[in-house]
């Protein structure tokens, strides 16, 4: 299966195309403009190729990391939006979409300082009550991702929480996934804090 996703460069949509091509999915990459070109990563990989935004092919999936404010030109049959904002939902019009909605998600390439994360515009800390209730660690969001492509119809609206999310337990279950994390997260921070700490400064 070759899958579009839109945007490549968006630091979710890297960890996306990154799970993706190690799974062996095919995958064509719609970048935008951005201080991190990320999409710079996947250029030696045979299973990646970016093509331009009005270049017109067919999938079977599309997906879009974030905010993206553009028409997809593409044809895809089943179209995932991860987090968008609301003006991504409404300038995509598309019979048979799902969006997946997590409270907090973070990350390698994530808005971020050695002490929290940025989500915006509003800076969450590592060690703040909302970070470990509804903290997601993205590649533990692309496994389920790599789940859900492979399965069955999903729902328009399906709502991603972490299992230590306790206030959310009234929502209707046939729209609900609570992920566990495979590695705690105190664990990954280190990781991320020290991937940040290397890359901060890879341009200068």
């Amino acid at each position: 299966m070759r899958i579009l996703v839109a945007d490549c460069n968006h630091w979710v949509g890297y960890n996306i195309v990154n799970s993706l091509l190690e799974n062996d999915y095919e995958i064509d990459g719609i970048s935008l403009p951005s201080e991190d070109d990320l999409s710079m990563f996947f250029g030696r990989n045979s299973l990646f190729s970016l093509i331009a935004a009005e270049e017109y092919k067919e999938y079977e999936l599309g997906i879009i990391a974030g905010a993206y404010h553009h028409p997809i030109q593409q044809r895809v049959e089943k179209l995932m939006m991860i987090n968008p904002d609301e003006k991504t939902v409404q300038s995509t019009n598309h019979p048979n979409c799902t969006v997946i909605s997590t409270p907090l998600l973070y990350g390698e390439w994530m808005p971020m300082n050695e002490k929290g994360l940025f989500q915006k515009d509003e800076f969450i800390s590592f060690t703040a009550d909302y970070f470990k209730e509804n903290a997601i660690y993205v590649r533990d969001l692309t496994e389920g991702l790599l789940q859900w492509i492979k399965g069955p119809s999903l729902p328009d609206l399906l709502q991603v929480y972490s299992s230590h999310n306790k206030r959310s337990l009234g929502t209707k279950l046939d729209k609900t996934v609570y992920l566990r994390e495979n590695i705690p997260n105190s664990d990954i921070i280190k990781e991320i804090v020290e991937h940040y700490r290397l890359n901060r400064n890879r341009d200068s």
